[in-house]
């Protein structure tokens, strides 16, 4: 027969057993649920046997004894929450809510799950947190930016060649420009550079072709033009250092973008003034060596792939592979060059300038005039003729008198420019700034380097006959008739005259058609007076 116990001591047990396996499972002891059964008694017949029923199972409200922990359980979490039986005895207790149980709560089996050891958490009082010493940054022999206190130049260059970081191995390297002098010592100079020739001739690249193969050979003599490698420069910030002298010359591999009406071969006037145009996908090759070339997207413009320092003596050889886009494909062309840029001193650059004489100026103003009053039997029925020919003075740069006229052997007007100043705006000195290599016209942007500058004697004589007279700083240009003789328009004449957007040098006759008399009296009134209205039937 099973051994019966008080309901008060079963439910005191089982607080007992509760608390001790949330204390078990990490809960904190103020947390211990009430009862499950309301207020237990304290007092107690003896501790009952594991496994035995309470009261009898027919009856209400008998609950199987769970069986209760370990020994070594409370010696195992006391250093957490030592909690004496008394402890969880006395806490606080709520009223029985019911005596009697159902007939299936009667039934139900209580048993705790066997209790886990559970390591005792390390709890660390909160301290101030100290700031930490930060160490000291350690330069490196390359840095990416200057040291601190570091006092910078002011930066005049714009900054787009330099935005290009993951291309910075393809910039240009720090140019020395340096020359000898009368005693062969060096000293440093402005030196120019231009276009001379070509090792490899404008060649179109076609509509569909997608390898090209070139080579061209380079004397003992030209290799000896070429200057140094770049060197690495010693210093907190070391960069390539390339010494440029007089006489020396640099290769440059340049691509443009041609129409297909143009005409074939490329004259050298009109490569000069074509810009750089890198096809979409190209990829390059000097002497089985593969080149990467600068462009618009990073450098506000494509620039030429100089490959001076991947040349040698004999023949050299490149390799240019295509992949065309859909516009490439049909009339998108392209031509490609090695270009040969002369690096020359400031004395051997004017010496480039050929002379014109004022026989030939006077003739090719007469031919100017005669074209100008030329007209056929169908043309319209007005024609103005103008019996001279207006030329501006004034230099472009200075806004006074030219010194030394010059223009381009290519230009169709007869204005000219002062040439030492045309020339000192083109000069390059030591520095990072890239090679000036613009060599335009200033009044019409046609070829103007320097071996192609003509120094016209005609407007030479003019400047003479000016100084001599006293009328140089009054002149602004000169009225230059057909048999060659001229007269000075002064600043208080200028109002009056025409300029036209290249200056004052362009024929006054114009044609206008008419179709009523009211139209003939209206243009008859704006014709000047040196100009004559011929009324054609």
């Amino acid at each position: 027969m099973t051994e019966a116990v008080p309901l008060s001591r079963a439910c005191m047990e089982t607080d007992m057993i509760l608390t001790l396996y949330h204390v078990n499972m990490g809960y904190p002891p103020t947390n211990t649920p009430p009862s499950l059964f309301g207020s237990p008694s304290i007092g107690a017949s003896g501790p009952p046997h594991p496994g035995k029923f309470i009261h009898s199972p027919g009856r209400p409200g008998v609950l199987p004894l769970p069986t209760p922990p370990p020994v070594g359980l409370l010696s195992q979490i006391s250093p957490i929450s030592p909690i004496s039986p008394a402890a969880a005895v006395s806490a606080p207790q709520q009223p029985l809510r019911s005596p009697a149980l159902t007939p299936p709560m009667a039934r139900m089996s209580v048993t705790a799950p066997p209790p886990r050891p559970v390591p005792a958490p390390t709890v660390t009082p909160p301290t101030q947190a100290q700031p930490r010493p930060r160490p000291t940054p350690t330069l490196a022999s390359t840095l990416l930016l200057p040291s601190p206190g570091k006092t910078l130049s002011a930066n005049t260059m714009p900054p787009h060649p330099r935005d290009a970081l993951h291309q910075a191995h393809l910039r240009d390297p720090v140019h020395q420009l340096i020359k000898r002098g009368p005693a062969g010592e060096v000293q440093e100079a402005m030196l120019f550079q231009y276009l001379d020739s070509f090792a490899l001739t404008p060649t179109p690249l076609g509509r569909f072709e997608c390898q090209f193969h070139w080579s061209f050979n380079l004397t003992q003599e030209d290799a000896g033009r070429l200057p140094a490698p770049a060197q690495m420069s010693s210093g907190e910030l070391p960069h390539h250092v390339r010494v440029l002298m007089d006489g020396q010359q640099l290769y440059r591999l340049r691509c443009v973008s041609v129409s297909p009406k143009s005409k074939l071969p490329i004259d050298e006037s009109t490569w000069s003034l074509a810009d750089c145009v890198w096809p979409s996908v190209i990829y390059i090759f000097v002497n089985d060596t593969e080149l990467f070339v600068r462009r618009k997207h990073h450098h506000a413009k494509d620039l030429p792939l100089d490959i001076t320092s991947h040349l040698r003596p004999g023949e050299n050889k490149i390799s240019l592979h295509f992949i065309r886009d859909a516009d490439e494909q049909k009339d998108k062309l392209y031509a490609i060059a090695v270009e040969i840029a002369q690096i020359s001193a400031r004395e051997s650059v004017i010496a480039l300038a050929q002379t014109l004489c004022a026989d030939d100026t006077r003739r090719r103003i007469h031919q100017r005039l005669e074209a100008a009053t030329s007209h056929d039997d169908n043309d319209d029925d007005l024609h103005v003729v103008s019996d001279d020919l207006v030329i501006n003075l004034v230099d472009p740069f200075t806004a006074r008198v030219f010194q030394q006229p010059v223009r381009g052997r290519s230009c169709l007007h007869s204005e000219c420019f002062d040439h030492e100043t045309f020339i000192h705006t083109r000069a390059a000195t030591s520095g990072q700034r890239p090679l000036p290599n613009d060599w335009r016209c200033p009044i019409c942007r046609l070829d103007a380097r320097p071996q192609m500058l003509v120094r016209d004697e005609f407007m030479a004589d003019v400047h003479k006959e000016l100084l001599r007279t006293n009328q140089l700083h009054d002149a602004r240009a000169i009225r230059v008739a057909r048999d060659g003789s001229w007269t000075v328009v002064t600043e208080a004449d200028l109002p009056t005259a025409k300029r036209s957007s290249r200056g004052l040098d362009s024929p006054v006759p114009k044609r206008q058609k008419v179709d009523t008399p009211e139209t003939v009296s209206q243009v008859t009134q704006t014709v000047s007076e040196a100009s004559a209205v011929i009324a054609l039937d």
